[in-house]
């Protein structure tokens, strides 16, 4: 393709996308789709839809949060004293549930 993502044509609705794959503040479904609209103005559709496809195949190995990611977010959460700045849905970090 001869596209990276620190293209400065993709590199946007990557680091939008990869903050929501890391803060979960919508689904995955979302950030993905906000990918592709970040990036089809620039690109014919057959790129898009190969770096859409991209980034469904291989980011599903990344959405599922880690019990130590869980940990590190209800750390942060606790050391900011429930600060307003953390945007990420509570159940999240409080949760001691598994990924």
């Amino acid at each position: 393709l001869g596209v990276t993502p620190f293209d400065p044509r993709v590199i946007v609705g990557a680091l939008h996308h990869d903050y929501q794959y890391c803060a979960h503040g919508m689904s995955r479904d979302a950030a993905d789709a906000m990918f592709r609209v970040l990036v089809e103005p620039w690109f014919l559709e057959w790129k898009v839809q190969a770096m859409y496809t991209a980034v469904r195949v291989f980011g599903a190995g990344y959405w599922p949060l880690s019990h130590a990611k869980r940990a590190e977010m209800r750390a942060l959460y606790e050391l900011h004293g429930g600060d307003s700045r953390f945007h990420w849905p509570k159940e999240i970090y409080l949760s001691t549930e598994q990924a």
